[in-house]
């Protein structure tokens, strides 16, 4: 019950504000403190039975009552959705130490099973709760991002909403015709001066797209 309610607290779509009251008691949360959302997706998911990842899911929990940071665990279809409470403030040592943590859990759930390939997609924070659907939903595109882009394959297990901040902008914010019109502006002319000249300055701008 209390996991249904949080996927609709996460998707902005609760009714009953006891129904958040009563979610907040349960796993012993704070209501206005800040939050966030990371997705631990498991690629290989479909070889898992529902038992095995109740299972995975049992075992992340335990993972995280040994850290200081609250934080709650609720499978949702072949992800896990990890509630993060009172992450810090500062947006730079936030991203720090969700990572440590996501490392550290990677590589404790790695110990354990082979077959296992996860990703982790970070969302920003929030100031409470209630607005933890935008997290929720910053950490999905991240993740739809990292696997509809090539570059990012085999090279990262953790990502974040400002890993791809130039990308999430292109893709979303950005018409066909807006995209065309920098393709003439910017790329066409470097096309050109690397076929008379042999510059490095398309390949010099690739990578620091890639690089966000």
């Amino acid at each position: 019950i209390f996991n249904e309610t949080f996927f609709e607290i996460i998707r902005n779509k609760y009714v009953n504000e006891d129904d958040l009251i009563q979610f907040i008691k349960y796993y012993q949360l704070k209501a206005d403190a800040i939050y966030s959302i990371a997705i631990l997706e498991t690629s290989n998911s479909k070889s898992h039975s529902n038992r095995q990842m109740m299972n995975l899911s049992t075992r992340l929990n335990q993972m995280l009552s040994g850290y200081r940071q609250k934080m709650v665990c609720i499978e949702y279809s072949n992800s896990f959705i990890l509630l993060v409470q009172d992450p810090p403030a500062d947006e730079r040592e936030y991203l720090k130490a969700i990572n440590t943590i996501g490392k550290s859990l990677l590589n404790q759930l790695a110990k354990e099973s082979n077959d296992l390939d996860i990703t982790m997609a970070i969302g920003p924070t929030v100031p409470n709760l209630k607005e933890i659907n935008i997290s929720f939903q910053q950490a999905l595109q991240t993740l739809d991002i990292y696997n509809n882009d090539k570059s990012f394959k085999n090279s990262h297990q953790i990502i974040s909403y400002d890993d791809v901040f130039l990308k999430h902008i292109v893709r979303d914010h950005l018409s066909t015709k807006k995209i065309q019109k920098i393709t003439e502006r910017f790329i066409a002319p470097l096309k050109e001066f690397y076929q008379i000249n042999k510059s490095e300055y398309l390949k010099t701008l690739q990578a620091y797209y890639q690089a966000n």
